[in-house]
């Protein structure tokens, strides 16, 4: 009398197992400390210097004024520059604006990692399962 393989019960649920098996597997927390025991610098505080640049536009402003002399005035007060220009009856003002930078730095400690979880129980949980069903399917194939 022939097998069929695709029915038997035993086989579906230990090839069921062997996947649960594999993508268990190490998490990510094993990796990590794998990685800090290769190369212990990454845990450690750095310092991020983070530059900010504000730049404005520079900006120009004309107005007249009507009189009757010639006169010239030139005012230069926090780099803004305002020249009167006074030409018998006419006054004219010409304000100049220079564009203009801003820097503005900050500093911030940054941490690498995350700190460690607590302790998880989870995953023996999923092995022991897994052995009981191993020795549930061994018990099952020698009947």
């Amino acid at each position: 009398m022939k097998t069929n393989w695709k029915n038997c019960h035993a086989i579906r649920v230990a090839v069921m197992m062997l996947t649960a098996l594999m993508i268990e597997s190490c998490g990510a927390s094993w990796h990590l400390k794998r990685a800090i025991a290769k190369d212990p610098t990454i845990v450690q505080t750095q310092i991020v210097r983070m530059d900010t640049t504000i730049i404005t536009p520079e900006r120009i402003v004309h107005d007249t004024i009507v009189t009757t002399a010639v006169d010239t005035i030139e005012l230069v007060r926090d780099r803004v520059r305002i020249q009167l220009v006074r030409n018998y009856d006419t006054i004219a003002v010409n304000v100049e604006c220079p564009s203009d930078t801003i820097r503005v730095v900050q500093t911030a400690s940054v941490d690498n990692v995350c700190p460690p979880k607590p302790y998880d129980w989870t995953k023996w949980l999923g092995w022991l399962i897994a052995l009981m069903s191993a020795l549930f399917i061994v018990r099952r194939l020698r009947i």
